[in-house]
C-alpha cells in the first residue's frame, strides 16, 4: 500500500516526537484515484484519506499490522482537491488509539478527523 500512494504524494514531515506527528502533504493531480473520484470534479476519496492516515500512523508504531483496525468518529467535513496541501496531525490517544486531524491549508480549517483503534 505504501509505496503505490509514495508516487503520487508529496509529505513533508513538520514535526515528530514518540506518540505524534505532524506533516504537510499533497496528492498529485495525476494520482490514478482522481480519475474515478470524480472526472470533471475530482477530489481525493475517503479510502485514500484513511490510508494516508495510516501511513503516518506506521512511522510511529512500526510493529503494528494493519489489516485489522477500526474508525470511530470519522467525519469529512470538506473536500480535499488534487495538489491542494493539506496538513496531517497523527496523535496516540493511548496504546493502538490515535487521532487524526486533517486541515487545509492556509486557512488551517478541519476537513477530516478520524479516530483509529487497532
Amino acid at each position: 500500500m505504501k509505496s503505490e500512494y509514495l508516487k503520487w504524494v508529496h509529505i513533508h514531515i513538520l514535526e515528530e516526537e514518540a506518540h505524534r506527528v505532524k506533516a504537510e502533504l499533497s496528492v498529485d493531480k495525476d494520482f490514478p484515484a482522481f480519475r474515478g473520484h470524480f472526472p470533471k470534479n475530482p477530489v481525493l476519496p475517503a479510502v485514500s484519506i484513511i490510508d494516508l492516515s495510516l501511513i503516518l500512523i506506521e512511522r510511529l508504531e512500526e510493529k503494528h499490522s494493519f489489516s485489522d483496525f477500526k474508525l470511530e468518529k470519522t467525519r469529512f467535513k470538506s473536500m480535499i482537491l488534487p495538489e491542494q496541501k493539506v496538513q496531517v496531525e497523527v496523535e496516540s490517544l493511548s496504546p493502538h488509539n490515535w487521532s487524526v486531524v486533517w486541515r487545509r491549508t492556509p486557512q488551517f480549517e478541519e476537513c477530516v478527523t478520524l479516530k483509529v483503534c487497532f
